[in-house]
């Protein structure tokens, strides 16, 4: 999920951290990427059955556990609402689901039991239901020590808000959308004894896989959407190093894509404006307000709001009530 290939042109700038070297700090967490990591640990069908549910609860409640030891505050974002610009995405993971149960059926029957288990978690769907039931859990055995926002559409451009403008300090995440989205500080891939690799958007001019020195934010989601990532697939033939070299021509939207021709289907030009759209005016919730902002309009000289912690915690979003457009209902 996120940028094709971008983590791996990164590595230049990713620094390998344990989780004690954010002591102290706020985190904001994206909560679905580790409920799909308690949903392939649990590896069962129905997972929103007890038993899995008190698997994957239990794979937050140790993690989180940990955080408090190291005196981290947790905020876990979990997403909402779908955004229309990315149901052709959905579709096609929920043909992936479908086709990982058919096989689980078969390996099963055929006395595969391992890979059955393997499949069988693959076709699970994560749904707000599984993450409400964790939430439950989580907030009878933990209290207070943790927290949790509902984003109103998805928890990247969410968490990207929260750290662009000083609710949280760092992300932990699986997902390099984070970056395009404007997030100043992402801690990815945490394993199971709290390594990972952080990266910081203020170190991009020094990648050295690929060149980022001067670029504006805006150019770097041009290259990100070209890339391919959520939102739109990259063109015919392009990868993440031609994607670069593209983008690197410096040239405005309507230049950029006249150089694709040949290579895009008929819609490309409107999917990837909307793509773009999505990562700089993302709906989010904004503690402050209690309302919903666009991700680009917030301003940042406004005073500081007082952190969730200062019994003002942060709260679920409401769902917004009139049409959707490409970022999700309007308030």
């Amino acid at each position: 999920m996120g940028i094709n290939g971008l983590l791996l042109n990164l590595r230049s700038i990713s620094e390998r951290r344990h989780l004690s070297h954010f002591t102290g700090l706020r985190a904001g967490i994206d909560g679905y990427a580790w409920l799909h990591r308690g949903v392939h640990r649990a590896s069962l069908c129905d997972a929103t059955g007890p038993e899995a549910i008190a698997i994957i609860s239990r794979y937050f409640e140790t993690k989180l556990r940990y955080f408090i030891s190291l005196e981290i505050k947790a905020l876990i974002v979990f997403d909402g609402d779908r955004l229309p610009l990315k149901s052709a995405t959905e579709a096609r993971r929920a043909a992936a689901r479908r086709a990982a149960r058919d096989a689980a059926s078969r390996a099963a029957a055929e006395g595969r039991p391992a890979e059955a288990r393997r499949l069988a978690s693959a076709s699970i769907d994560v749904t707000p239901q599984l993450a409400a039931e964790v939430r439950k859990v989580l907030v009878s055995r933990l209290g207070e020590n943790v927290k949790f926002l509902v984003a109103p559409y998805e928890a990247d451009s969410q968490l990207a808000f929260l750290c662009r403008f000083g609710w949280v300090d760092f992300v932990v995440t699986e997902d390099s959308d984070l970056l395009p989205f404007g997030a100043k500080r992402v801690f990815y891939k945490m394993d199971r004894d709290f390594w990972g690799e952080e990266v910081k958007l203020e170190n991009l001019s020094r990648v050295e896989e690929l060149d980022f020195d001067g670029w504006s934010i805006e150019e770097f989601v041009r290259f990100c959407v070209l890339a391919g990532c959520d939102y739109s697939d990259s063109p015919r033939g392009v990868g993440v190093k031609r994607a670069h070299a593209i983008a690197s021509a410096r040239l405005g939207s309507d230049a950029l894509l006249a150089e694709l021709s040949g290579r895009i289907e008929d819609n490309y030009t409107e999917v990837f404006h909307a793509a773009c759209l999505v990562f700089k005016f993302a709906r989010v919730f904004c503690p402050k307000s209690g309302k919903l902002v666009h991700l680009a309009g917030f301003d940042p000289q406004a005073p500081p709001p007082p952190p969730p912690e200062d019994k003002k915690p942060l709260r679920t979003a409401k769902k917004p009530s009139r049409g959707p457009d490409l970022l999700g209902p309007e308030t």
